[in-house]
């Protein structure tokens, strides 16, 4: 038996859009980021005129420039602020103004 390994489905679907046999959406807009620093930061990762690595190193910068940025050295103490960072968003109140309304909080996973 062939073992099973990682695919490629996602560039497969878009060879098929491209070719007509189904159909195939490309999203042109960033609708996730509110905030306009991280929507800017956000279009610059996604830039395609240029190698990952290179978006990649200048999103970090831009969100150390924003104080986005924690480096934390001992992996215990990591885990523990992680955790904490994730405790405390989730338990703002949703970015939805409907939900907001009703007390939900937000949805962080």
């Amino acid at each position: 038996m062939q073992a099973i390994q990682a695919g490629d489905l996602f560039r497969q679907v878009q060879e098929l859009g491209r070719e007509g046999v189904v159909n195939f959406a490309r999203f042109s807009e960033i609708a996730r980021q509110r905030d306009q620093g991280l929507l800017e930061i956000a279009r610059e990762l996604n830039r395609e005129d240029r190698p990952l690595g290179v978006n990649a190193r200048e999103a970090l910068d831009s969100l150390g420039k924003r104080g986005s940025v924690i480096e934390v050295a001992e992996p215990r103490e990591l885990m523990q602020a992680a955790v904490q960072k994730h405790l405390t968003e989730s338990r703002r109140l949703s970015h939805h103004p409907d939900r907001a309304s009703a007390g939900d909080s937000r949805r962080c996973f």
